[in-house]
């Protein structure tokens, strides 16, 4: 597939005008569904013309959503039971989802992944019913969070290819690094209005660390979500940086992944900074061509060194800041060192992370049909009239075991063995910017592919392994191809020198 069969050559300016127009309007009207009434009509237009476009547009779109939304003004007009721009991202991903059913080949040709991946999207849609999520509105709240995230695998599939791909990348590298830069403006210059008002009206407990210091949340709605872009961002920086393709100099690269590094390190998210050791280690190993089996030795031992070395940064700055009164970007970055230093200790919660998974992958074997698709979703909680519904247990093992039961449990670990020694096996073999990257994305993400509450980052990975999915096929069908064209001509050869 290349960019010049597709039915609409790369064009920003439709998408960008659309956009903005609406946003004016909305910003006039005081109500973001303005904006919504006039950029989905020309959202499903430009699917349809410019797919390709529209993919990119949507990756933008998702980076700025929060900031967008705390800059267009929306009154008291917000109806739908939550913010209607949020619909625009799922809206775009069932529109692409539609044009690669036009005979682009993202279904065709199903491998084992693929095969439980549509399983598991099927298994999302019974869930709907599912009576143990309360009505059927959380469980149709919920789809917005656990299927139409994981239908970008589809889209990787069949629309994406090397083209787009690395388009792609660039795309995520520059908008992130912008989201970067934002981010820790927050941090030591101090929120804006728009952000301010944003606080005080939502109140976001998570926001504040020990009551002294707000974590930034860059252009996205959370800190959360910000923290696992930023990680993002730092791989792509870093697939730029190993590429054998070169448009910036080296150091123009090292600068971004030190600014992305930086955002995240003061976002102090602990499980997206140990998540991104992690996946720098094991894109190291990657890169050096290891096996797979050598890499299961070699990556937790670069993460052992990793963790020496922070703990000498965090007992010099704990030893320094004693009986000191500390700034807020000082309470951050303590913050996030105790954690990465201790995780066992009193300051980490990696304690109760583990054992509310242990507690929700239980719940497989005691409750085998699972709660329903929305149980671990916010939708559980919006459409449950404030009963407590949600039963998030924050990693996807346990989630996955909560909302679908056991055969949720068995189908996301196939998915997930396949989807990381596929992306594996291909970034090795390959060591260019794309398979890099979709590396270093399923890496730093690990355990939250099917947390839709990150809204930026969760539908990426199921783009990156679409893509390796789809890569694999083409190859088998390239291989297939030279095998039926070569047979023919051995066959005369043969008759030949038996005449």
């Amino acid at each position: 597939m290349s960019s010049a069969t597709d039915r609409g050559a790369i064009s920003w300016f439709p998408v960008a005008a659309a956009t903005v127009f609406g946003l004016v309007i909305a910003g006039i009207a005081g109500t973001h569904i303005v904006a919504l009434g006039v950029i989905v009509p020309l959202v499903i237009g430009i699917a349809w013309t410019q797919p390709r476009t529209l993919l990119l547009f949507l990756a933008v779109w998702l980076i700025e959503l929060g900031l967008i939304r705390r800059m267009v003004t929306s009154g008291g007009s917000v109806g739908l039971a939550g913010d209607p721009l949020l619909i625009v991202g799922p809206l775009i991903i069932l529109c692409l989802l539609l044009v690669m059913s036009s005979g682009r080949g993202a279904y065709k040709g199903r491998s084992t992944m693929a095969s439980a991946v549509l399983g598991l999207n099927i298994l999302a849609l019974v869930e709907v019913v599912n009576p143990g999520q309360g009505t059927i509105m959380v469980g149709l709240g919920g789809l917005l969070f656990m299927l139409i995230p994981v239908c970008a695998f589809w889209i990787g599939r069949g629309l994406l290819d090397e083209d787009l791909a690395r388009q792609l990348v660039w795309v995520v590298a520059i908008v992130g690094a912008i989201s970067a830069a934002y981010g820790l403006f927050q941090t030591f210059g101090g929120f804006p209005s728009w952000d301010q008002n944003w606080l005080q009206s939502k109140a976001y407990r998570a926001l504040v660390v020990h009551g002294q210091a707000v974590r930034a949340f860059g252009t996205m709605s959370s800190s959360q979500d910000y923290a696992a872009f930023m990680s993002v961002t730092m791989m792509a920086w870093v697939a730029l940086l190993v590429d054998k393709v070169r448009r910036v100099p080296r150091w123009f690269n090292i600068a971004m992944i030190i600014l992305a590094g930086t955002a995240l390190f003061y976002s102090s998210v602990r499980t997206a900074a140990a998540l991104t050791i992690i996946a720098l280690s094991v894109v190291f190993c990657a890169v050096r061509r290891l096996s797979l089996s050598m890499a299961v030795v070699a990556a937790p031992m670069l993460v052992l060194v990793a963790f020496f070395g922070l703990q000498l940064i965090g007992n010099g700055s704990t030893s320094s800041d004693t009986g000191v009164e500390k700034s807020s970007t000082q309470v951050l970055a303590n913050h996030q060192l105790s954690g990465l230093t201790n995780p066992t200790g009193s300051n980490s919660s990696l304690n109760g992370h583990v054992t509310a998974t242990i507690k929700g992958m239980s719940k497989a074997f005691s409750k085998p049909i699972g709660d329903g698709v929305g149980a671990v979703t916010l939708a559980a909680g919006r459409f449950n009239n404030g009963k407590a519904f949600n039963n998030n247990t924050e990693f996807d093992p346990g989630n996955m075991s909560v909302a679908f039961g056991i055969l949720g449990l068995g189908g996301y670990l196939a998915v997930l063995f396949l989807g990381l020694s596929r992306t594996y096996r291909m970034a090795t073999a390959r060591r260019d910017a794309i398979s890099v990257f979709c590396l270093g994305v399923v890496m730093v993400m690990l355990l939250e592919w099917f947390n839709g509450d990150l809204y930026a980052s969760s539908w990426l990975v199921w783009l990156c392994l679409g893509f390796v999915d789809g890569n694999e096929m083409r190859l088998e069908e390239a291989a297939n191809d030279v095998a039926r064209v070569s047979t023919p001509l051995v066959v005369n050869r043969r008759r030949w020198s038996t005449s």
